[in-house]
This record gives structure tokens, C-alpha cells and sequence, in this order.
């Protein structure tokens, strides 16, 4: 759920808020990444008001392969917020020869 009110932008998920209350940059990166969400066709707006979105077949296919590449980093939990294994595997592109 992604609502703006005139304290900021909302953005929850599960009954856990993301939005850090009052930060700026926390709203811009939050509202930035449901709209990727949505561009890249993980989740709909059915309602159309861009407030309430629902994960579809491909966002659930990403959940499911993200799990994946925490357990080959030994994390089973899935419960970091932050952490570099999954990124660091895909964007390291250098190479010691």
C-alpha cells in the first residue's frame, strides 16, 4: 500500500511501514520502488489509484528466486533487510585474473 498524506508518503507492506517518518529520501526511495515494482509488472494496481497494489505471478516468481540466492549465501531466513550477497553477485562484473 503506497498512500501520500500531507506527513509524507506511506508505503507498507504487511503491516510493516517502510518509510522512515519524515525523511525525505526514505519516501523517494520507497515510492521509487514500488513503481519499479509496477513497471516491471510484480505487482498491480487494480484499483487503479496507485495506492493498493497486489503481487502477481511474477512478483511471486521473484520472491521465490530471491530465496533461492540467500540460500546459496547460506541465509535461509531471508530476514536481512540489507544485505550483499544476492546484489553482490549480480552487479560485481570485475574480475581478478
Amino acid at each position: 500500500m503506497r498512500i501520500g498524506t500531507l506527513g509524507g508518503t506511506l508505503v507498507q507492506a504487511n503491516g510493516r511501514e517502510f518509510v522512515e517518518l519524515g525523511d525525505v529520501r526514505s519516501e523517494a526511495t520507497w515510492r521509487g520502488a514500488v513503481d519499479e515494482l509496477e513497471r516491471e509488472g510484480q505487482v498491480e494496481d487494480r484499483a487503479g489509484k496507485g495506492e493498493l497494489f497486489f503481487v502477481i505471478d511474477l512478483g511471486y516468481e521473484a520472491v521465490d528466486n530471491l530465496g533461492l540466492a540467500w540460500a546459496a549465501c547460506g541465509d535461509s531466513t531471508q530476514s536481512a533487510r540489507f544485505r550483499a550477497c544476492p546484489a553482490t553477485s549480480r552487479r560485481n562484473t570485475t574480475h581478478d585474473d
